[in-house]
């Protein structure tokens, strides 16, 4: 871009052929994997819990953005949705996200750059589980205020919403 800007004189044809190149490059697939399915890798990597150790909070941020900015070249984004979701299904489940902050911040950038529709499967899985542990919260503070109530058995339970989550055979 510094170039197109600086060397170019921020021309459109220049604006366009850059586009072009990006989307060129950004939709060949590596190694037999798409990239849109690397992305969201990526993506799984840095956020979930020993995969950013060594990043601060504003590297972290700023590679989320890249992310988002490098999705908008990618054709298939769909299919960055659907790898994305299965992995944002099995950290929220595992309890494997290093930082909901960011988890949060990522769903908001890809909610700008998307639309609503895009994110809204997986805003309802973080909203499940948000739900899920208040629930089993609110449940551990009953068990503790009734001594009658206790049931014998240590018990958790996660509702889930059916359309938002992957399904699993």
């Amino acid at each position: 871009m510094a170039y197109v800007t600086d060397c170019f004189q921020n021309h459109t044809l220049f604006h366009k052929a850059l586009k072009e190149a990006f989307e060129v490059f950004c939709n060949k697939t590596v190694t037999g994997n798409s990239s849109a399915e690397l992305l969201a890798t990526f993506c799984d990597n840095i956020l979930k819990k020993g995969g950013s150790e060594k990043l601060s909070d504003e590297a972290i941020e700023e590679t989320l953005e890249k992310v988002v900015k490098l999705l908008a070249y990618i054709s298939d984004k769909d299919l960055f949705a659907e790898f994305y979701r299965k992995k944002l299904a099995r950290r929220l489940l595992f309890d494997r996200s290093a930082n909901d902050d960011h988890k949060r911040s990522i769903l908001t950038k890809l909610k700008q750059q998307c639309g609503g529709q895009f994110t809204s499967k997986m805003e309802g899985m973080v909203t499940d589980l948000t739900l899920a542990r208040e629930n089993q919260a609110n449940y551990e503070d009953y068990l503790r205020s009734n001594s009658a109530a206790h049931p014998g058995i240590d018990l958790t339970v996660t509702v889930l919403t059916t359309g938002f989550w992957p399904s699993y055979k």
